[in-house]
């Protein structure tokens, strides 16, 4: 059988890229999208080039410019003292 030192640099590489996409998988923020223990299993006897990528997750809200509801409430603001 074979022990972790009988691999050559090439293995321990690929063992390292198949382990960081299926972790890659188990992390989905979507529980549905996450893989079950069997499917894990089966994932960790494919080939590297067999595993599917997942997909990009998006923690945050997408970025939204708020310089013009500022500039609109700093006009509320002017014009409501200027009527007092």
């Amino acid at each position: 059988s074979l022990q972790p030192f009988d691999l050559g640099p090439a293995e321990h590489e690929e063992i390292a890229k198949k382990m960081a996409t299926i972790g890659l998988w188990c992390v989905q923020i979507s529980p549905a999208s996450r893989p079950t223990i069997s499917k894990v299993l089966e994932m960790f006897e494919r080939n590297i080039d067999q595993l599917e990528i997942p997909p990009k997750q998006f923690i945050y809200s997408p970025i939204q410019d708020d310089s013009d509801e500022l500039q609109k409430e700093s006009r509320v603001s002017m014009d409501t003292s200027r009527t007092s």
